[in-house]
């Protein structure tokens, strides 16, 4: 019965220790993985986000419309502004309407 207590605290005692760990990442990993998290957030503007959030609820954009097809256009273009390779994808669905 002593043991078991005593393995039941070492596996409390784990998550404690590896706290400053993210989930995946070694002490090292999780170290630049947050550094590369506050850069992100850095570069993050409030009016931007809110400038896109106006642009993409302004019309109702349903699958298969104009205004869908302007919401994918817009949000690859500020993809590709940002640096990653876009591929607009297409598909024949039959979609109830």
């Amino acid at each position: 019965m002593r043991h078991l207590g005593i393995a039941a605290l070492a596996i409390c005692l784990v998550p404690v220790a590896q706290a400053d760990n993210l989930l995946g990442f070694d002490a090292e990993g999780s170290a630049e993985q947050r550094e590369l998290e506050a850069e992100f957030d850095s570069r993050l503007s409030r009016d931007d986000m809110d400038a896109w959030l106006r642009r993409l609820s302004e019309r109702p954009h349903h699958v298969g419309s104009d205004a869908g097809r302007e919401v994918v256009d817009f949000t690859a273009s500020l993809l590709e502004s940002w640096g990653y390779d876009v591929e607009i994808a297409e598909y024949e669905i039959l979609l109830p309407t």
